[in-house]
């Protein structure tokens, strides 16, 4: 378990405190194995911890992907490689509730044959909140093409405002089911809470699934984060539609040190890391 505090200039709020915990590691096939090697790598091994707010202070965001993860085992072998995602959609064995989790997937390592336990060590960037905001609302038909300015109001990690894009993207057809997908543009990373969208009769045009985050600047240089809301297609009727967004006020960033053990025999060790008053990090094994 990592714990990780900061304070502020001026009046001390409540002290923002996340924890990050081992959940649980797993393997799965990901293609056929060649018999005429010794150890194929045709497994895909993929590690969970959870992430959980600890005071007053809620999580917004996560810059996983931007932190200095590492991934060991006890006999020295590293992990060359891997994709970290943060996950913070409802799941089933939540009970419907939101299950923050933190997952680590790689294709290229496993751990070694004799090795009792794997570890993950370094940072992880928090963005955090105590509130929320909605932004004004704007006209938008929810037709592909489509695109609105949007001004979100002290959103930016520095307090101050971001320039937003919204704009709708083809339809895709899954089965026979069509979608169109409502993308929010960012220069720079905000705490995406999610939207309200409103036809002129004031029918509330529902999310199908949880919003996705995925790098925009690809498409669209400039607009480095982008995130994706899908709607049936069905639901939408013509004209236009009143859409405001809700997203964290005054973000702040956090570093979150970690340092998880995972056994590889059904026994999982927790190390707490805390931060000592000079930054120093110290390491205590829970028995």
């Amino acid at each position: 378990m990592a714990l990780c505090s900061s304070s502020f200039a001026g009046e001390i709020p409540e002290e923002p405190v996340i924890t990050v915990s081992p959940y649980n590691w797993s393997t799965q096939s990901v293609r056929m194995g060649d018999p005429s090697k010794k150890r194929q790598l045709d497994l895909e091994l993929k590690v969970t911890m959870k992430a959980a707010e600890e005071s007053g202070w809620k999580i917004a965001c996560c810059g996983v992907g931007e932190g200095g993860l590492k991934l060991a085992d006890s006999e020295g072998s590293s992990c060359p490689g891997m994709e970290c995602c943060y996950d913070d959609s409802p799941s089933l064995l939540e009970g419907l509730e939101k299950g923050k989790t933190i997952t680590l997937s790689t294709e290229s390592w496993l751990p070694s044959a004799d090795a009792k336990w794997m570890e993950v060590s370094g940072k992880i960037p928090f963005f955090i909140c105590r509130a929320s905001f909605m932004s004004e609302s704007v006209s938008l038909k929810m037709e592909e093409g489509s695109s609105v300015p949007l001004v979100l109001r002290n959103a930016g990690s520095d307090g101050g405002d971001v320039d937003a894009v919204l704009e709708v993207v083809p339809y895709k057809v899954i089965g026979s089911q069509g979608f169109v997908s409502l993308r929010l543009f960012a220069p720079s990373k905000i705490g995406f809470l999610g939207a309200n969208v409103e036809s002129e009769d004031g029918a509330v045009l529902p999310v199908d699934g949880p919003s996705e985050y995925v790098p925009g600047e690809v498409d669209h240089p400039g607009r480095k984060y982008c995130w994706i809301m899908n709607f049936r297609e069905e639901d939408i009727k013509e004209g236009e539609w009143k859409v405001a967004v809700k997203y964290a006020d005054e973000l702040k960033e956090i570093m979150v040190p970690v340092q998880a053990r995972f056994g590889l025999f059904g026994v999982m060790e927790n190390r707490n890391i805390q931060q000592e008053e000079n930054g120093d990090e110290k390491a205590r094994h829970d028995k």
